[in-house]
């Protein structure tokens, strides 16, 4: 387990962000330098139109250097967001439990080669390759393991108009939706995004060290990092009055998948519909986490700065496979590509290249992306989900549609002057 070079990274991290947002190297002011009214400025133009509410940090070297909030569609909220508020991580969680997968697989407690059904034996009966899909087919999303966020059923129970808000899923309930459903293709052959993949994860770590997965985030991650605004919802305790508002795109592609809307959820005249009253422990280890943007972007830049992982695991987590994404070039931009690592993805094109992941669920979508040779790793989190919603904007969508965004964030601390060209006229024509 990692513990002193965790430490020595949050005595600079999560207490030092106040006080870095302020600094002004070589006796800089504020003005000529990219910092915190440019970010808001950023921020506020590029959530306004799409998102109900949207928390936003930047973690450096210097810790967590600037966090904001947009209130862009505030009206539809019985009550605002602020940097406080627990929004929903989604699939960033899946780097969380990676992490500690790798830490164990560094302590020795566990193998990359061990299977599905070496480690969780009679609780892998009926899922398709247990007996071939790996530990590293698991994080690499090669496992061929059908997903059972595909399964209708699920859908409807797990999202939609079956849903029942007062039920808290146990662990492995997920996988009753994938049992008896046949493989994908052999495991290792290529690349299939499961969310079976960290389920089985999920279960492979409390199997291995007979504690719970929330011990597990406590001894490996929260603890070390001093992070106290990051819960597992549904599987621990956390504090509901600081939970953001959640909606949902309310589209007939939606309505189609889910059977309809969640009971108690309300359509709303902007075209949302209302997810409050819903709860993420379905999504468990593949997905069910709430956290503030300012946690995000420190866990974020530790896990890219390697005070969590040793050198070989990081290289693990760091070994990527080309995902055949025709669809790339669109999403991210001219040039676009997508490779898949031991945890997290990463993500280039002709102008760019981070690492990391992003998230959606029911009530909220999350971006967490991070370069390390420009020193940066930022996080944006939403109040609004788009799954099952025929392609709504979530929140790396808007991370990666917006260039200023990512320019912002390798900015940071930067004179204007030096920034990107077309974030410096942006910030003279609209930010002053």
């Amino acid at each position: 387990m990692i513990g002193t070079k965790a430490m020595l990274y949050v005595s600079v991290a999560l207490a030092a962000g106040a006080a870095a947002a302020q600094a002004s190297p070589q006796g800089d002011t504020m003005e000529t330098r990219i910092g915190a009214p440019e970010a808001q400025c950023v921020l506020e133009t590029y959530s306004a139109a799409t998102m109900p509410g949207v928390s936003a940090a930047i973690a450096t070297d210097a810790g967590v250097v600037w966090t904001g909030v947009s209130e862009g569609r505030a009206g539809e909220a019985d009550r605002p967001v602020n940097e406080a508020s627990l929004f929903p991580l989604g699939s960033i969680t899946k780097v969380y439990v990676s992490t500690i997968v790798l830490q164990l697989v560094g302590e020795g407690q566990l193998s990359l080669d061990d299977t599905v059904a070496d480690r969780l034996g009679d609780q892998a009966e009926g899922i398709a390759n247990a007996g071939t899909a790996t530990v590293a087919n698991l994080l690499n999303h090669t496992s061929g393991i059908p997903s059972w966020e595909d399964n209708p059923d699920w859908i409807r129970k797990g999202r939609g108009a079956e849903f029942e808000a007062s039920h808290h899923w146990a662990p492995a309930e997920t996988l009753d939706y994938v049992r008896g459903t046949p493989a994908l293709f052999p495991a290792g052959e290529r690349y299939a995004y499961s969310n079976t993949d960290h389920t089985l994860l999920g279960l492979i770590v409390e199997a291995v060290t007979g504690t719970a997965v929330t011990e597990q985030l406590d001894r490996r991650i929260r603890g070390p990092l001093g992070l106290t605004e990051t819960w597992l919802e549904g599987h621990e305790a956390a504090p509901d009055v600081r939970r953001a508002p959640r909606f949902h795109y309310d589209t007939q592609a939606f309505h189609e998948a889910a059977g309809g809307l969640p009971p108690g959820s309300e359509s709303l005249a902007s075209g949302l519909f209302t997810a409050s009253q819903t709860n993420l422990s379905t999504e468990w280890a593949a997905g069910g986490m709430v956290a503030t943007a300012r946690e995000v972007a420190a866990f974020g830049w530790a896990l890219a700065s390697g005070a969590l992982l040793e050198p070989d695991q990081q290289a693990v987590l760091e070994t990527f496979r080309e995902v055949d994404a025709p669809w790339a070039a669109e999403a991210y931009g001219p040039g676009g590509r997508i490779s898949t690592g031991h945890g997290v993805f990463d993500i280039g094109t002709d102008s760019f290249e981070v690492f990391g992941h992003g998230g959606d669920v029911l009530g909220g979508s999350a971006a967490l992306f991070w370069n390390r040779e420009e020193g940066f790793a930022v996080a944006l989190l939403t109040n609004v989900g788009s799954m099952h919603t025929g392609g709504q904007p979530s929140a790396g969508q808007v991370f990666f549609s917006n260039p200023l965004l990512r320019q912002m964030a390798r900015a940071w601390g930067r004179p204007v002057s030096q920034a990107e060209t077309e974030l410096q006229a942006f910030l003279e024509a609209s930010c002053n």
